[in-house]
């Protein structure tokens, strides 16, 4: 029987609206989360980070509220900004990159007068990301419906993952683009391996399907 967990939480925003979501994003391109749904994910990868640091329950449930608000400040943010055919992408991108950073910024202010001194980098290594690929990852997982122990062992490899991911330095020339690719494929076949001691065949198999890089990931 399943006990009561934020992972149950989760399961619980995901209709079939949610399902037809994953489906005909993932065929164009990337997959795009539900907005019913982001903030629950995000939580869920606040409350792994919680728990890897070892914080009592009051401490972790004001971390998931830190991440939350800097996650959404951030995206409410970029909402704002200008897009379209007749938009200065350079511009665009800059200003994604200050708001990036003053949202982090915020985030890093908050988690330095509730943590230790060390545990800030620590914390900031993945809630400081805003990563993307991590929010995707931490989503599909949820489609599972694995009980507690094993729901909280596959989202910390997925931290785990994205923690070494941020580690690569992003190279500037061409000519070092193919090898940085190739170690954040080697990171990817590392977390494959360890769900693969977590999930079913079916459930590893939908798994692999969903969280092949995209066109633009291996682009990048």
């Amino acid at each position: 029987m399943k006990t009561q967990r934020i992972g149950l939480l989760v399961l619980t925003v995901f209709t079939a609206a949610a399902v037809a979501c994953w489906a005909p994003n993932a065929a164009a391109g990337r997959p795009t989360i539900p907005p019913s749904t982001i903030e629950t994910i995000w939580q869920l990868q606040a409350k792994g980070i919680a728990g890897s640091l070892g914080l009592a329950e009051k401490d972790a449930e004001a971390l998931v509220e830190a991440y939350k608000a800097a996650r959404k400040a951030y995206q409410e943010g970029a909402e704002k900004l200008p897009d379209g055919e007749d938009v200065d992408r350079q511009a665009r991108r800059e200003a994604m990159q200050k708001l990036r950073d003053e949202s982090r910024g915020a985030l890093e202010a908050k988690l330095k007068a509730m943590l230790k001194e060390e545990q800030v980098p620590q914390a900031m290594a993945t809630l400081g990301s805003f990563d993307r690929n991590w929010d995707r990852y931490v989503w599909r997982i949820t489609f599972f419906e694995l009980d507690d122990e094993p729901l909280a062992q596959a989202v910390a490899s997925i931290n785990k993952y994205v923690i070494d991911v941020n580690k690569l330095t992003r190279p500037e020339a061409d000519a070092d683009r193919d090898a940085w690719r190739e170690k954040r494929g080697d990171l990817k076949k590392s977390l494959d391996k360890e769900l693969k001691k977590i999930l079913n065949k079916e459930q590893y198999d939908q798994w692999l399907l969903h969280t092949r890089p995209h066109e633009r990931e291996r682009a990048a």
